[in-house]
């Protein structure tokens, strides 16, 4: 006899990727649930690194994920193009990207092990992965 439960189980993810998810609001709720995935107490590290507006992330990173990656989120609702640049930002009738939103991703700095005293710091730098929802 059933339980009445559906779809009842957990996915985890162990990673030493640095991920970099750019979209809209729907790649923001596939973010959360990256995040979700490969954080554990590793999600206590997720950081809002700046709002779109108030209230809606612009840019996240969760740092160190389960297995000592890293997944980041940068909300764009333009093309990543040089017409873009300097463009009003998301949901600013503008879609577009500064270096202050990339250089905020690229330079944040996170403990290395979360659950150790230690502090030994790294910085992000550089992603090995980007996952870029296009917008229609």
């Amino acid at each position: 006899q059933r339980s009445g439960r559906i779809l009842d189980f957990t996915t985890t993810i162990s990673t030493d990727l640095k991920i970099l998810l750019i979209g809209d609001s729907v790649m923001a709720q596939l973010a959360e649930s990256f995040d979700e995935m490969t954080g554990g107490v590793e999600l206590q590290s997720r950081q809002i690194l700046w709002e779109a507006w108030t209230g809606h992330e612009g840019g996240t990173v969760v740092g160190p994920t389960r297995g000592g990656g890293v997944s980041a989120f940068w909300r764009m609702t333009g093309l990543l193009s040089q017409s873009m640049k300097g463009k009003p930002p998301a949901n600013a009738h503008g879609g577009g990207w500064s270096y202050f939103e990339i250089g905020s991703l690229l330079d944040h700095r996170y403990r290395v092990d979360i659950r150790s005293e230690m502090n030994a710091m790294a910085t992000v730098g550089a992603f090995d992965a980007v996952v870029f929802r296009v917008m229609h």
